[in-house]
């Protein structure tokens, strides 16, 4: 499946440049941990350091996206009987699950988690289920 076109997402070679110049700078830290190596288009960025070494970091594209599938299973029961006009007995079960798979934007990783819920009436807190 393809989507979105990042240009300008640094490749290998770009990364291991930013890697080696800039790697201990947050913002680089954050772009390298965020963004994976882009197909080589055929296009440089140049950057200065310090005055007048400056560096070149090959670009590239990166296309991502991911498939959206919601899944959402509801149930109720409720049972009422009136033995008489003071005595009345019911009772109520309620079941809810739901599933989802990732959409939209792949990276950075972690948003196309598919998280499983499960609620039941029996007062037990939900179970969550996520993975990637």
């Amino acid at each position: 499946m393809s989507g979105p076109t990042l240009n300008g997402a640094p490749t290998a070679a770009g990364r291991a440049v930013l890697q080696s110049v800039a790697g201990d700078r947050p913002q680089v830290q954050a772009l390298l941990r965020s963004v994976p190596a882009g197909i080589p288009n055929g296009t440089f960025a140049t950057f200065t350091t310090i005055w007048p070494d400056t560096s070149g970091v090959e670009l590239g594209d990166f296309t991502g996206s991911s498939l959206f599938v919601f899944d959402d299973h509801q149930g109720s029961l409720r049972l009422d009987h009136r033995f008489n006009e003071k005595n009345l007995f019911y009772a109520r079960y309620r079941f809810d699950s739901q599933d989802s798979s990732g959409g939209g934007q792949v990276t950075p990783p972690g948003l196309t988690t598919v998280n499983d819920i499960e609620i039941d009436g029996s007062g037990d807190r939900p179970k969550h289920r996520s993975h990637e």
